[in-house]
């Protein structure tokens, strides 16, 4: 899918991509028009009727009046939606719920509806950062517990109050040396505190922000390692030329990695889900459904009802399971084999 990128702060500069004048931030124009990504948080104003359609703007009259609703006809009613005199649509606070197909219908004076324009905004986030270092441990003087204990003690230090999150220290590989009677290599994982992007400090201004706190994290880890394998009567005996560290981009479950966005998490579309740090989202199997964006799993169709094929959108593809016929109870089968 192509879509124009809206950027709250305004600061974003692409080369190739063709700035549109009609949002209150700058909208970047990727493919179709009508096509729209905005950073989840933003404040976004999408213009009812495209600049490209000069002739009905150059008709447009302060009694014409517009009227903006779903996919289904249904019309936007939320705290953080407004309609501008204008007929722009201004949306506050943008999250995923808000992805999806946005129709604006252009009434006359009479009440008819003159024109109907379709809109198509999905709202992305940015993607996480995550370390992981790995260190070997002598295990000769202590046991497993208390390694782990003073490990968790270790990250939460260097992480401070905000620097980073400490996550998941666990044993990888134990083993026997000549030097060492017992020794295990330790992974110790610390994630970037997600921050909103805005005015002050764009997506990029995000980014090297969180990239900046772990590597300040990942300093004062290895000075601890690097201090306690000097101690003679140190409880860790960490093995210091081992330290070792990998730089990870996250995104949440329900969303996929977008690297050609400059590393963005876009959410999954209705037909798909994908679980955490996916690069790509999957079908629904056969006998589920999604009519959601943004989600980590797909819902499961009723007792004996089915669905004919693959990454379907709706409830209403679900049918009695007699129907799907022959191909639909062979296609169910084989999917059953993956799914349990």
């Amino acid at each position: 899918m192509n879509f124009k990128i809206i950027v709250p702060s305004c600061l974003l500069h692409i080369i190739f991509l063709v700035i549109l004048k009609d949002f209150s931030c700058k909208a970047f124009e990727l493919g179709k028009v009508g096509n729209y990504a905005v950073l989840r948080g933003s404040t976004l104003i999408l213009q009812c009727i495209p600049r490209v359609d000069v002739q009905t703007r150059r008709q447009l009259t302060p009694d014409v009046a517009s009227v903006w609703t779903d996919a289904d006809g249904r019309e936007l009613v939320d705290s953080r939606y407004t309609r501008r005199q204008s007929g722009a649509l201004e949306i506050v606070n943008a999250h995923v719920g808000d992805s999806g197909v946005l129709k604006c219908k252009v009434r006359t004076p009479g009440g008819e509806v003159s024109k109907v324009y379709e809109h198509k905004l999905i709202v992305y986030e940015l993607a996480g950062h995550k370390f992981v270092t790995t260190v070997l441990v002598d295990l000769s003087n202590y046991g497993m517990d208390i390694v782990l204990a003073i490990l968790n003690d270790l990250v939460a230090t260097a992480c401070g109050r905000d620097l980073c999150s400490p996550g998941v220290v666990r044993a990888k590989e134990c083993g026997e040396s000549e030097k060492v009677q017992r020794y295990c290599e330790f992974s110790i994982v610390y994630e970037g505190i997600n921050q909103i992007a805005d005015e002050i400090c764009n997506e990029d201004c995000v980014r090297q922000n969180m990239f900046r706190k772990l590597k300040k994290a990942e300093n004062i880890l290895v000075s601890d390692f690097m201090r306690m394998a000097d101690i003679p009567t140190s409880r860790l005996k960490p093995d210091t030329q081992t330290i070792q560290t990998k730089h990870l981009v996250t995104c949440r479950a329900g969303f996929h990695l977008v690297k050609a966005f400059f590393k963005r998490c876009f959410p999954c579309i209705p037909g798909y889900y994908s679980k955490q740090n996916s690069a790509q989202c999957s079908l629904c199997n056969i006998g589920y459904y999604q009519d959601k964006y943004g989600r980590h799993d797909c819902e499961k169709c009723d007792e004996n009802k089915s669905t004919e094929t693959m990454g379907a959108k709706s409830k209403d593809e679900c049918v009695d399971s007699e129907k799907t016929g022959i191909l639909g109870n062979i296609k169910e089968g084989f999917a059953s084999l993956f799914s349990g």
